[in-house]
Formats: C-alpha cells, sequence, structure tokens
C-alpha cells in the first residue's frame, strides 16, 4: 500500500479508505474462519489533516444564488436534470442540508406544508444516521415547494433517479459556467 501510493501519489484520505477496505475484509476473513487473527489491524491511517489536496468549504448565500442562476438560465441538460430541476435541488440542498440520497427520496407527501412550522420528513431508510428526521422548512422554501408539487401525486418522486446521478458533476458544471 506504501509502494502505491508512492508510485501513484495519492493522498492520505485515499489511503485511509484503502486501509479501511482492507481491515474491513480481513475481518471478514477472520469472522469467517480463513484466517485466525486480522493483520492488518495495528495499520495507522494517516493524518487527513496534513495533506489536504481539495480544499473544501460552504458557498456563501450570495454563491449559492448565483449557482441556482446558473443552473436556471443554462438551457441545457446535466445528468439528465433540466437547468430548472437542478437549481430545484441546489435549493433544497442548500435551505435544508439534505444529502443526494435523501433528496432522491423525497415525495409530496415528505412535506407537511401547513403544519406549524412547515417542515420534511426523512425516512430512517435513507438517513444517514438510520432515524426519521423531521426538519422545519424556511418560509421561502415553502413557497417554492408548494408549486413544485403542484399536481404531483403523493408517492412520486421529486428528482427521479437521483441516487444514481453524479451530482459533483451537475455542480461542477453550473459552477464553472459562473466562475
Amino acid at each position: 500500500l506504501q509502494e502505491m501510493r508512492e508510485e501513484e501519489g495519492f493522498g492520505h484520505r485515499t489511503y485511509n479508505h484503502y486501509v479501511q477496505a482492507l481491515n474491513t475484509f480481513c475481518n471478514w476473513l477472520v469472522k469467517s474462519r480463513r484466517l485466525p487473527s486480522n493483520p492488518i489491524v495495528s495499520v495507522e491511517r494517516l493524518n487527513n489533516d496534513v495533506d489536504v489536496r481539495h480544499p473544501r468549504r460552504a458557498l456563501s448565500p450570495d454563491e449559492v444564488s448565483r449557482l441556482v442562476e446558473s443552473a436556471q438560465d443554462s438551457g441545457e441538460s446535466i445528468q439528465e436534470y433540466s437547468g430548472e430541476e437542478r437549481a430545484r435541488i441546489y435549493m433544497i440542498s442548500f435551505m435544508t442540508g439534505l444529502r443526494r440520497k435523501e433528496i432522491a427520496s423525497l415525495t409530496p407527501r415528505s412535506f407537511n406544508l401547513d403544519g406549524d412550522p412547515p417542515t420534511v420528513t426523512i425516512k430512517a431508510t435513507v438517513s444517514k444516521h438510520r432515524k426519521k428526521d423531521v426538519l422545519p422548512l424556511h418560509p421561502e422554501l415553502v413557497v417554492m415547494v408548494r408549486e413544485w408539487i403542484d399536481g404531483m401525486a403523493p408517492e412520486q418522486l421529486l428528482f427521479e433517479h437521483l441516487e444514481r446521478r453524479r451530482t459533483w458533476l451537475m455542480v461542477r458544471k453550473d459552477l464553472e459556467r459562473v466562475g
């Protein structure tokens, strides 16, 4: 693994992913009695903080606005989503903090827009921590969601096949468009 790291030049995060995968495999070998013990249990992971290849940060509200406008004005389909659909995905993500898999699960039935406060419910099966989440919605998002779900069947997905799409590609292309 160290030789691969030196030859291919991958960073600490990638190295740690390999160690985790190998460790999981070796644990399975031990559990299924194919090995007496895990031979890599003592392999230490590297500190991700000292080798940051791609600094990550949250977008500012102004940058989110420009991203949404970029998608809406693009006139092109990316990952089979129109600019308007991508803008909706970005708005839900920004205003709720939901992840791709959670957004992909949303149906009109997920929303309680007349509640006090209005909420969105995420099923335990798709939630990151495997528990049902009920999140309050921003008033501006409530207005948008009402418009989006008007005329949809209660169990119809807002964004079909989103869990299988490369959302990073959509975001990257829309961000590149606005510089």
